[in-house]
């Protein structure tokens, strides 16, 4: 898992890497535990993956990323 850049500005790069075609869904979370992005459920194939995210829209502050996939 890699996030880049860090600390982010306009956007937010999340690329990962999966052993099987999965389906993923990521979530990110104020310090309030307040969810303020979602992408649920879409299915990633195998190998490197990347997914960027607009965050003009959030406030400064740490933001807490969460990822799962269909074989937690």
């Amino acid at each position: 898992l890699n996030v880049f850049p860090n600390p982010a500005h306009e956007q937010v790069k999340i690329s990962f890497s999966l052993e099987t075609a999965t389906l993923v869904s990521i979530a990110i979370y104020d310090v309030l535990g307040q969810l303020v992005f979602e992408k649920s459920k879409e299915i990633y194939n195998i190998g490197d993956n990347t997914i960027v995210i607009n965050t003009k829209e959030f406030k400064s502050g740490f933001y807490l990323l969460k990822i799962n996939d269909s074989n937690n």
